[in-house]
């Protein structure tokens, strides 16, 4: 999974809790703070890639979701090293925090997309 989110851009934005959630994910100084910061980017690129913020043609965002949504959510006979799982809790996040957070997101963004209507517009609206 590659990130498409220029360097400081806000790439979650529309998912607020994770955003906020990343962002107090310190790397304060410490003997790993390369390694927490490496820890931490590689969930930021992951929650993008799920959520499709990434900026990437319609064909590498299916593959990175696909790729993405596996590490999320997926069911391992042999883990890898650094799992989704092993990362948050490396980082001091709970992963199925994440992981409702995310199907709320999904379930909220299916839902708006049910209330629009081809030409833009809202259903309900004159």
């Amino acid at each position: 999974m590659t990130s498409a989110t220029p360097h400081g851009c806000n790439g979650l934005a529309e998912v607020p809790a994770l955003d906020q959630l990343l962002n107090d994910v310190g790397c304060e100084s410490s003997d790993f703070e390369g390694e927490r910061q490496m820890l931490r980017e590689t969930l930021r690129d992951a929650l993008e890639c799920w959520t499709g913020v990434n900026g990437r043609d319609r064909r590498k965002r299916g593959l990175l979701y696909r790729k993405a949504d596996f590490w999320i959510f997926g069911k391992y006979s042999n883990p890898p090293y650094f799992s989704f799982t092993q990362t948050c809790n490396y980082l001091g996040i709970d992963p199925d925090f994440i992981r409702r957070l995310l199907r709320d997101w999904r379930g909220k963004s299916a839902r708006r997309a049910t209330d629009t209507l081809p030409d833009g517009t809202s259903r309900g609206t004159t």
